[in-house]
């Protein structure tokens, strides 16, 4: 907590779940599963959003990155993972319900792809720095860049701070 607080602190954080929406519709998609608005979302940009029931009911919360037209991650709760997973599967397909039926899009648990880490605290963007360049400097709040070489392995670095200190979160190929 200190060191969060007065440094920076290193969380893995690689037992959350990432699931991909993909397909021409996928920002629609995701917009209709969240409650937060999705398809107005810029390639870089992230939502936070409830994801919840029919009665309204909240299944888990999820940071919504938009990686493109085409294109949305989302990362869940760890626990919730398997459970969001089927439930956002149902919503696609033959068999979806009428507020998504006929949109195209595929969903995919792409969790075990990807390990994440969590920089947090004051001096996590100087941290940071040292090891990605200067990419992580005009890198906004809620915002996200690809492809960031971070000790020369091609990362996604979003900042988010989750912790209430400024942070970063870095996702990288599992092995």
């Amino acid at each position: 907590h200190q060191a969060v607080r007065n440094a920076a602190g290193l969380f893995d954080v690689s037992h959350m779940g990432e699931i991909r929406i993909v397909g021409p519709d996928a920002l629609v998609f995701a917009d209709r599963l969240l409650t937060s608005r999705i398809a107005g979302l810029q390639p870089g940009q992230i939502a936070y959003s409830p994801m919840c029931a029919p009665d309204g009911g909240t299944l888990d919360d999820v940071l919504a990155l938009c990686l493109d037209d085409t294109s949305v991650l989302l990362v869940v709760n760890a626990a919730k993972r398997e459970s969001d997973y089927r439930w956002i599967a149902s919503l696609a397909g033959e068999d979806a319900p009428e507020e998504t039926r006929g949109l195209e899009v595929e969903v995919r648990d792409e969790s075990d792809r990807y390990a994440l880490l969590a920089l947090q605290g004051p001096l996590a963007a100087a941290l940071l720095q040292t090891l990605a360049g200067d990419v992580i400097a005009g890198l906004g709040y809620y915002r996200f860049s690809q492809n960031v070489p971070v000790a020369g392995v091609p990362c996604l670095v979003s900042r988010t701070g989750y912790t209430g200190e400024d942070g970063f979160e870095i996702m990288m190929p599992a092995g």
